[in-house]
């Protein structure tokens, strides 16, 4: 699919996203942990408020003094002297408890850490923060029980990988790229993958249109390094061994071609 280069050039031009306000969704387990260290960041770099929100189900009055001693700990445990928060504890059914606080207080992001489920419980269960991600109106930065808790205080991110399909949610989330690297003076790796039944005749040109189009995408007067990567996938042998993503930007199941550019 080839996307008009007006919309292409519109994504381009749109404002810098901010975060004036932050959602900080917490259980108060190791990734949330995480959670609350990439929240600080991003507050401490945005000059946003934070609402740190438990949500439990429990309604009696032990359940009460354990929350409030857990949220206690869970707040000493990370240095939030710098930044504005403000803490809730409610009651209800997660997804439409984080929903409504969303809408209530005007949140711009939702922060959240995942837990690792496999096999049956994921599929009985589901994901809550997936949950989260589909009732909320803005977006959601979620934290795996593998992400380097003391990386936001080693200057945060250090690369964003991008990947698009040029349709309209895709382009909706690229200023939201551009704003993390700019904010974090990180690297910005833009892909989009094509799929190999492209006849051979006709890979050489698709690959150079869909970079231009990755480049048109970056807006001049803006000092960031990028790298744009469009990527021929085998879908099948891909879904067996996936390498493709935000940990190895570069590698591939096949074969990549980029063009990379930098002001900096």
């Amino acid at each position: 699919m080839f996307m008009p280069s007006q919309s292409v050039a519109a994504s381009a031009a749109q404002p810098r996203p901010v975060f004036k306000n932050i959602l900080l969704a917490t259980d108060f387990s190791d990734t949330s942990q995480i959670a609350l260290r990439y929240a600080i960041g991003l507050a401490d770099l945005y000059h946003s408020k934070i609402l740190v929100v438990h949500v439990t189900r429990g309604t009696s009055a032990s359940v009460e003094t354990h929350t409030s001693r857990s949220m206690s700990a869970y707040l000493a445990s990370a240095d939030l002297a710098r930044v504005r928060y403000e803490t809730l504890m409610e009651r209800g059914e997660i997804p439409p408890v984080i929903s409504g606080l969303a809408d209530k207080h005007g949140i711009d992001l939702v922060i959240a850490g995942t837990h690792e489920r496999k096999g049956a419980a994921r599929l009985l269960l589901g994901s809550t923060v997936e949950q989260i991600f589909r009732a909320v109106s803005c977006p959601v930065l979620t934290t795996g029980p593998d992400v380097d808790r003391e990386r936001p205080a080693k200057g945060g991110m250090k690369e964003v990988v991008y990947a698009t399909d040029f349709d309209p949610g895709s382009l909706h989330a690229w200023p939201y790229a551009l704003s993390l690297a700019e904010v974090y003076g990180a690297r910005l790796t833009l892909v989009h993958i094509l799929s190999e039944e492209i006849p051979p005749y006709a890979q050489e040109g698709t690959e150079v249109s869909f970079q231009e189009q990755l480049r048109r995408m970056l807006p001049e007067g803006r000092a960031i390094s990028s790298e744009a990567v469009v990527q021929y996938v085998d879908r099948f042998s891909c879904r067996q061994n996936p390498q493709l993503n935000a940990a190895s930007p570069k590698a591939s199941c096949r074969k990549a071609r980029r063009n990379t550019g930098s002001s900096r």
